[in-house]
């Protein structure tokens, strides 16, 4: 694994796009600094213009370079990550217009192996959106995700990780506030 993250890890310095598996469904990466990556995978998924990108980041210390973690951030974050979480929290810095929307950014740490050694080995948060044209079905087969994006001539590495089990993608809870606000239902129940 640790072979294939520093691959990745690569790809993504070089500006290259990387089809990975999560632990929810496979994720198209960028390199959340480079903003002809992020304009190529914009252009591969059909991304309308003005939705961001969440980032996937290895841990809170990563996160935190980030996003600003208020104490129902902080207490998500203990309990879900890593796991199928995505938080919005107030942006700690300017961030490209990819990746943040009006002072905020998505952040997760995913539970699968791959995307935290990709973590480690990168140093850096990447994005992590489903593979998938914007509107259709997350991708679980590599194969199948090459054939619904047409060409994938944009993609630079492919990380196959074998058929995915969820159908779902992760639950995205604004948590700027002192209640969880759920934008997205996905494959994590939050509770209060």
């Amino acid at each position: 694994m640790d072979t294939a993250a520093a691959w990745a890890a690569a790809t993504l310095r070089a500006g290259g796009i990387v089809l990975y598996p999560t632990d929810t469904v496979y994720g198209l990466g960028a390199d959340a600094g480079n903003e002809e990556a992020l304009t190529s995978l914009a252009r591969l998924k059909g991304r309308p213009d003005g939705k961001p990108f969440l980032l996937a980041v290895a841990d809170m210390d990563m996160a935190a370079r980030y996003g600003y973690f208020t104490p129902l951030a902080q207490k998500l974050a203990d309990v879900h990550w890593p796991g199928a979480l995505t938080l919005v929290l107030d942006a700690e810095r300017p961030l490209s217009p990819f990746v943040s929307k009006d002072g905020s950014v998505a952040l997760r740490a995913p539970a699968h192996p791959f995307c935290a050694a990709l973590s480690r080995a990168f140093g850096a948060a990447y994005t992590s959106t489903s593979a998938n044209p914007a509107g259709k079905e997350p991708g679980l087969d590599p194969d199948a995700i090459s054939a619904a994006l047409g060409s994938a001539v944009d993609i630079a590495l492919v990380i196959d990780g074998g058929m995915l089990r969820s159908s779902q993608g992760s639950t995205i809870v604004d948590a700027r506030g002192g209640e969880p606000h759920i934008l997205r239902q996905g494959s994590l129940s939050i509770v209060n």
